[in-house]
């Protein structure tokens, strides 16, 4: 399992978890509730597992989508 980031066209950005890192274009369907609120995704840049628990909310990680 990996985690990314996706960063948003308005600056913000969502952590995400995957079997593998998606395109600019597979993370915009992904996120596509996310891309309603904050515009399309700009960049994907994989994380380690430390620095999602550090930057982000991960208390219901168990129950996210995962990438695949």
């Amino acid at each position: 399992m990996i985690y990314f980031e996706a960063e948003f066209d308005n600056g913000g950005s969502i952590c995400c978890r995957g079997k593998r890192l998606p395109t600019i274009a597979e993370a915009n369907i992904f996120c596509a509730a996310d891309v309603k609120i904050n515009g399309e995704v700009v960049s994907v840049v994989e994380i380690s597992a430390e620095e999602a628990n550090l930057f982000f909310d991960t208390d219901n990680i168990d129950a996210w989508s995962i990438f695949k």
